[in-house]
């Protein structure tokens, strides 16, 4: 946690002068900093580096937050975290808290990093994938609980699912190194970019170029704060300094990168040069057209209606009423760079 910033209490000495020259006033002493805590999903790397800098460079302590922001991991459950209020906010993508709310959970979506799906199927250029339907009669390497982001593409482009060969696997791209499987189902900020450091050139068919639509990283609150006054400014604040730090990100992604290691690296055993080509992988997922006109992590009306429509091809009901923009209206236009 970054520590609060010292504050002075009084202002003696201005209070002294004040009493001696007419029209001269004590300032008052700053207000202090609010405790919040923001819950990862994942471990600390680049997927999160306007968070990391907006805390190295003090933006949540400008906007009047003290704020935590705590890794998560394999067995982070974000949305518990929140219920049981050891977090304020998480980041998580739409599909976990728009269940936990079928379930009776009262949260919301305030915001999302990702204004593009940054699934992909790779395939290696002697046998390239480049649309739905090169995918037909292939065998595709998917990990596990990512099977319905396939299904959804495939519903969408009219393919029938079973036509399309699933194989279960793990994270780690090296069934399609080995040739073991046709495809393998990655986020092209991630997998292609390890690969490429090694060497290995890959073809990417990214989802969202497809029809499949969702938002990645999305900024998930509970429904009470947001109708607490303090706590609802509290969140602004939060989402304010993200904000800013993305924004810082995506113009300086090569320092925000070495932030990330100088910070987390040997820690989490990130490489740099991955580190620095994930990020910059990245900046068009985050910085759309759209979100270039209204700010990042907009959530327009036809955002969050295509967001809808994905997760119900697979039997996930997503209502509109799970999102909320209203911060993002209240904090204004934030053009991204």
């Amino acid at each position: 946690m970054i520590t609060r910033r010292d504050w002075l209490k009084q202002a003696g000495a201005a209070a002294a002068l004040a009493l001696l020259k007419p029209g001269l006033r004590a300032q008052s002493a700053p207000a202090p900093l609010v405790d919040a805590v923001l819950q990862l999903g994942w471990i600390w790397n680049v997927e999160y580096a306007g968070e990391l800098v907006g805390l190295v460079k003090g933006y949540y302590q400008a906007a009047g937050v003290n704020l935590e922001i705590r890794p998560g991991g394999p067995q982070m459950d974000t949305v518990v975290m929140l219920m049981a209020r050891k977090a304020m906010m998480a980041v998580e993508d739409v599909m976990l808290p728009g269940q936990a709310v079928n379930h009776g959970a009262r949260l919301k979506i305030i915001a999302s990093t990702f204004q593009r799906s940054p699934f992909a199927v790779i395939s290696l250029p002697a046998k390239p994938i480049h649309t739905p339907q090169d995918m037909v009669g292939k065998r595709i390497g998917v990990p596990t609980n990512q099977a319905w982001a396939l299904k959804s593409l495939c519903l969408a482009n009219q393919i029938p699912p079973a036509s399309v060969q699933i194989v279960p696997v793990g994270y780690d791209p090296a069934p399609l190194v080995n040739q073991q499987v046709d495809g393998f189902l990655a986020f092209v900020t991630n997998e292609p970019v390890q690969l490429a450091h090694q060497g290995i050139e890959t073809v990417a068919m990214v989802f969202a170029d497809f029809g499949l639509s969702e938002f990645t990283n999305t900024l998930v609150v509970r429904e009470d704060d947001l109708k607490d006054a303090a706590k609802r400014d509290t969140l602004k604040k939060i989402l304010q300094g993200t904000i800013r730090g993305w924004q810082d990100a995506i113009t300086q992604p090569d320092a925000a990168a070495k932030m990330m290691m100088d910070r987390n690296g040997s820690q989490y055993a990130l490489n740099e040069d991955v580190q620095t080509r994930t990020l910059k992988a990245e900046i068009p997922f985050v910085s759309t057209p759209v979100s270039q006109k209204q700010g990042l992590m907009t959530m327009t009306e036809e955002s969050i209606a295509a967001n809808i429509e994905t997760l119900g091809r697979v039997g996930v009901v997503i209502r509109r009423s799970l999102f909320d923009t209203t911060l993002l209206e209240e904090l204004g236009a934030h053009p991204t760079p």
